[in-house]
């Protein structure tokens, strides 16, 4: 593919600092019900939605397994 362009279509996102392995064993809840993320170890920038796609599909594969 010429210029690493797939037909001559490229698609901007929007991109942030991620956390890059959000799933549920990287959630603690403490005591009063508060939120702590842990393990920063692939902080990066990446695009918007790509933590709470991984998170998403962590629940999803969980609830199947536990049902």
């Amino acid at each position: 593919m010429p210029n690493n362009q797939f037909r001559g279509f490229e698609a901007l996102s929007r991109q942030c600092l991620c956390h890059g392995d959000l799933h549920g064993r990287n959630i603690l809840v403490d005591d009063h019900n508060r939120f702590w993320l842990i393990d920063f170890a692939r902080v990066e920038r990446s695009h918007a939605l790509c933590d709470f796609v991984e998170l998403e599909t962590d629940i999803k594969f969980n609830l199947f397994y536990y049902r």
